[in-house]
């Protein structure tokens, strides 16, 4: 997928694993589930609240999260380069499970007011 903006109502068209976005915008959706094991290149993810994502090996190259929640998702050996994250929140899920970052990789990230994710720690 390329130079698309994907908002709640596009959901169903979405082929999340495995794909490749370039460009995209994800704007404004709640998603509980999916795996989303793919390259994201310059994509702009903008107050999006996740549930038990699981992100494992997915590549997140110049992209910008902006208003984001993350809850419980999983981003084992997942890698995130040259990207910048802003109000965003990686937090439990309802049963207390952490967001997992297992393996994954952090390189020249901006964090503003982000909780949850520290590039210090996210290495592999």
């Amino acid at each position: 997928m390329r130079s698309e903006t994907v908002r709640k109502e596009d959901l169903s068209r979405v082929e999340w694993d495995d794909s490749y976005f370039k460009y995209c915008e994800f704007d404004e959706f709640d998603l509980e589930g999916n795996i989303a094991c793919s390259d994201f290149v310059s994509c702009t993810f903008n107050k999006i609240d996740w549930y038990w994502g699981f992100f494992s090996g997915a590549n997140f190259i110049r992209c910008r999260f902006v208003d984001c929640v993350f809850r419980g998702c999983s981003f084992g050996d997942a890698r995130f380069v040259d990207c910048e994250l802003t109000r965003c929140q990686f937090v439990n899920d309802n049963l207390g499970g952490a967001c997992n970052f297992d393996g994954a990789a952090a390189y020249g990230c901006t964090l503003l007011e982000t909780a949850g994710f520290d590039p210090a720690t996210v290495r592999g």
